[in-house]
Formats: structure tokens, sequence, C-alpha cells
């Protein structure tokens, strides 16, 4: 089967996290810079799209066809009711076309079939989820997706659309929440824990737990065997109350949680040795910033999280996989990359080597960089394997 993934902000980290779920069983192409197309078995559309926090729509291409065939193709795909009005709309990937001269087309050839049609559009170019969703397109009507390959068109239909309202009902309305602090948004949790490639039987570990986001995440994800640290009592508190607000809102939900107070520094004193599979955390990511504390905060965060590798390695099971944020201290647009001591962890490279087109997206260390213009913060998603 051929499906499409459409990516979201950051098309490196939302390939890596595909790769990281489907890994060798499928074969990778990608047509635009924002969009995947991917060849494997069948498989659950609308369950893969919750467990991909970085994926905007999955679709199937239903044919290739020629850039004046086109307007043929989607009528002949086009699949109305009897008894309802037909809603379709477009999205573009590549040079494909005025998208308005053929809908034209598509909803001349409709009304010859005695179909009446609505041709949805938006502001931008191509349809949000939410325009999808809202509009209809998902259950009165088809959202075609048209991608650019080489000389021809892949024609596909979207299937699903991220769960937008969920995501942020998960973020703002969990009853615990630090904004002073700062939050790792849900969506970025769980590709960091997708990309930890976990086994649902694993002990996941988020020692720098906060309001507890990502242990939210990986029982959402299926983790059944979960432990939060932090130094803070208030943090576990926040932890306790959102995972217990979790568990109402999710009955179905079947994990554990052990939380434990603790300075990341020294996990080996509440945690036995090689018991952890899995580690995904943001840690502390310093003070404020400003450009003649950057030094001094790059020293400091170099030893602590150095201290802190030490000591996640002696709980850490052998080939245990830590995915962890580093943040990227900004002096203008002049990027400053941590270097913590790490010498019982080897850095994974996210994306096969393969993959020459996505070269451009990655750190020059071939990291996963998670930020907008205006952001005060940058992440540096690394991937550890323990030696």
């Amino acid at each position: 089967m051929t499906y499409f993934f459409i990516l979201g902000f950051h098309p490196a980290l939302s390939l890596a996290e595909i790769y990281s779920w489907l890994g060798s069983r499928a074969e990778y192409k990608m047509a635009a810079k924002d969009c995947l197309v991917v060849e494997t078995a069948n498989f659950e559309a609308a369950a893969a799209i919750k467990r991909l926090g970085g994926t905007v729509k999955i679709g199937m291409i239903t044919a290739t066809v020629s850039l004046t065939g086109l307007p043929e193709a989607v009528a002949t795909h086009c699949r109305p009711k009897a008894d309802h009005k037909f809603f379709f709309g477009f999205s573009g990937y590549g040079a494909v076309g005025s998208l308005k001269n053929l809908a034209m087309k598509v909803k001349a050839a409709l009304t010859a079939k005695g179909v009446s049609s609505r041709w949805v559009t938006s502001r931008e170019r191509n349809l949000s989820s939410a325009a999808v969703e809202q509009s209809g397109l998902l259950n009165r009507g088809q959202e075609f997706v048209l991608i650019k390959q080489g000389g021809r068109i892949l024609l596909g239909e979207t299937l699903v659309v991220q769960p937008f309202k969920e995501w942020s009902w998960r973020d703002y309305g969990r009853p615990d929440r630090d904004d002073y602090a700062g939050m790792l948004p849900p969506k970025l949790a769980l590709m960091m824990i997708n990309l930890s490639k976990p086994h649902s039987d694993n002990v996941i570990l988020d020692p720098f737990c906060g309001s507890g986001t990502v242990l939210s995440e990986a029982a959402l994800w299926g983790g059944q065997r979960l432990i939060g640290g932090d130094i803070s009592l208030a943090a576990l508190d926040q932890t306790k109350h959102n995972l217990a607000w979790l568990k109402s809102k999710y009955q179905n939900l079947d994990f554990r949680c052990r939380l434990v107070q603790c300075d990341a520094r020294k996990l080996f004193e509440v945690l036995e040795p090689s018991s952890v599979d899995r580690l995904v955390t943001e840690p502390y990511l310093g003070p404020a910033r400003g450009p003649r504390l950057l030094a001094k905060i790059n020293r400091d965060l170099g030893v602590l999280y150095g201290d802190f590798l030490a000591a996640a390695a002696r709980v850490m099971k052998a080939d245990g996989r830590l995915v962890m944020v580093w943040p990227i201290l900004l002096n203008g647009a002049k990027k400053i990359w941590l270097k913590p001591n790490h010498p019982d962890w080897v850095m994974a490279n996210p994306l096969p080597t393969t993959w020459q087109e996505i070269k451009p997206q990655l750190s020059p260390r071939q990291t996963l960089v998670y930020g907008r213009a205006g952001q005060k913060v940058w992440r540096e998603i690394v991937i550890l394997i323990k030696k």
C-alpha cells in the first residue's frame, strides 16, 4: 500500500518519528519538503495519527496521473452520496498547477453527472487539518492531495487528520500547569517517546518530570511501567494530579507510575542498577537568557548534564535509549551548542544516512532542532544509546 504523510512544522523531526515507528518495514520517498510518501503494509490510519505527534495528515495514494489528466482522475475518484451535497477540497505539494482551475473542471464534471458539489477553500493554498475536519471533508466529502513526483502527479485522499482539539485539551485542560517554569509541549513529548523506540513493557523514566507531560504521553502511548523523578515535591504533586486526571478521562489506561523525589545527578541512590529501559526527559534548561550570561550558562549546564548522564548510565540497561532536550543558546543569529561530557553514551543519528535530502534540516552534529522564529529557547533533541 502507498500512503502519504503530511509533516508538521519541523519536517526532520516528523520524519525521524515516522522512521522510529515504521523502521525498515517501509520504503520512503520525499515528495516535497513537508510530504513523505511511504510504501508499506496496510495499517490503521486512525490509530497511527494519534500515535504520531509530528504528522498533520495521513492518506492513501489512489492513482498516478499526468497534469492534463488530473481533472478526469479526480472526478472519477469522487464518491458523492445521493442524499447529500458533495464537498471536496485540494491540497497541493510541488508544482501541481492551479487548484482553482482544477476545482472548476471537477465541479463541471460532477454537475454533468447530476451531482451538486461545493469546493472547500481556505486562505492558505493548502487546507489545514482543522479546515478538513470542520468542513466535513472526512465524513461528507473528500480531500484530494496532489503530490508532484517527477513529471507525474500522485493523487491521494486524506484518511485522517491530527486530533488538534484533543492536543489542545490535553495541553491546556489538565489541572496543573506551570507556565512560569515552562512546559514541554505534549506533541514534542510524544515525538521524543517515539524516538526512544519503546516497548509497552519497558520501564520508562523521566527524572525531570515537572508536571508530568512525558509521563502522561507515555501512558497514552501504551507504556505500563513508568517512573517520574524530580527534586521538587511541588512538581511531583503536579504530576500526581495530572496523571490522576488523565486516568479519569481515559479510563482504559493501564499503567503504574512510581514517583520519587530525587536529584537527577543521584539517580543511583533511588533506582536499581540497570533497571531502566528508556529515559525521555526535558531537564532544567537554565535561567533567563542574557548575552553576558551565555558563557556561564553554557558551562553550568554542561556540568549539570554531564553529571546527570553519568548517573543515568548507572541505572540504564545495556543498549538503553535516552532521548533528551539540550537547550540551544541564542546570541542574536548565532547558535551556541552545549557539549556535556558523555563517555558512557553514543550519540545516535535520528535518520538513515541515505536520506541525503534531509541533511540541511539537522544540526551540525546531526541532531534534531525544535524551535520557531521569535522563540527565546530553542531545543536540540539528542538521542543517546548506552555503550
